[in-house]
């Protein structure tokens, strides 16, 4: 995606609040959304001068001395420049602006060529082990693990070959997200044309690039099926047995894992529970 895209690129959860973080590339903000209402848009934050936010990552919490929360932590993936944004905004519900020439701008070594298609397309946080994880989102696909080690060029390492792991199995890398409670790691993505229509999500082992599961066309067995409104399944988020998924048609979904295998290699038995219908986001209305 393209700075004047379609709309949420990316998805992030944050607990403590019960939120909904969204990056959209299409008018360069970030949506926050109430987890249990997300038919209304609660706060904006306006991203300034940033080219292509394509994916978004809740960090960490900042308290100040009496132990207040006082800040989020953020970090966004831009796509077109490689580039990790990170600042921190306000748990307030009041309209924020983050100049990206205030943030912490990391432009890792050892990533990809810098062009409008191939670039870093999803961002995710380890915050056990303090490293990001990133990916591209087409074949070959390539993924990278960048150290958050006070530089700003870190170097990107290389742990496994994607692309042998994951080239049969997945469509495309759209967003990845990294579960604190399993310590694992998640992709979701597409591949859609005029005869195809294939979104899955995929879990892994962050370190080995090793299959655990994987759900094959998960919005057919969900119920998110494109005739009712599921476009382009673009972000996710994992938590403590809840995945949120966004598509860039500006709809979000919750899903609950299942106690029985949520996922399987030949797409059958898959057991889910859907909180929430597909919500059509009313990004007018603040």
């Amino acid at each position: 995606a393209v700075t004047g895209g379609v709309g949420i690129s990316g998805v992030a959860y944050v607990p403590r609040l019960d939120r909904i973080y969204m990056a959209d590339n299409n008018d360069l903000s970030i949506h926050v959304m109430r987890a249990g209402d997300l038919s209304v848009r609660i706060a904006s934050i306006t991203l300034s001068g940033f080219n292509d936010p394509e994916s978004a990552e809740f960090m960490e919490y900042r308290y100040n001395d009496a132990g207040e929360l006082v800040g989020l932590l953020f970090a966004v993936g831009e796509e077109q420049l490689n580039q990790i944004v990170i600042f921190e905004v306000s748990p307030s519900t009041q309209p924020q602006v983050i100049t990206k020439a205030n943030s912490l701008i990391l432009s890792p070594t050892g990533t990809w060529t810098l062009d409008a298609t191939e670039g870093m397309e999803s961002l995710t946080w380890n915050p056990h082990k303090r490293v990001f994880y990133i990916a591209k989102q087409n074949t070959n696909f390539e993924f990278r693990v960048v150290p958050y080690d006070g530089t700003f060029n870190p170097a990107a390492t290389e742990p496994f070959d994607a692309e042998a792991k994951w080239g049969a199995t997945m469509p495309a890398i759209n967003d990845l997200s990294y579960d604190p409670e399993t310590r694992t790691c998640y992709a979701i993505g597409d591949l859609i044309s005029s005869s195809t229509n294939d979104q899955d999500i995929l879990n892994f082992d962050c370190e080995t690039g090793d299959i655990i599961e994987h759900w094959d066309n998960y919005i057919d067995n969900a119920g998110l099926t494109t005739a009712a409104g599921w476009v382009q399944s673009e972000g996710i988020a994992v938590y403590h047995g809840v995945i949120w998924v966004s598509s860039e048609g500006n709809e979000v979904a919750r899903l609950e894992l299942g106690a029985s295998s949520p996922f399987s290699q030949t797409g059958s038995s898959i057991t889910y529970t859907t909180a929430d219908s597909i919500t059509k986001l009313d990004l007018g209305q603040d």
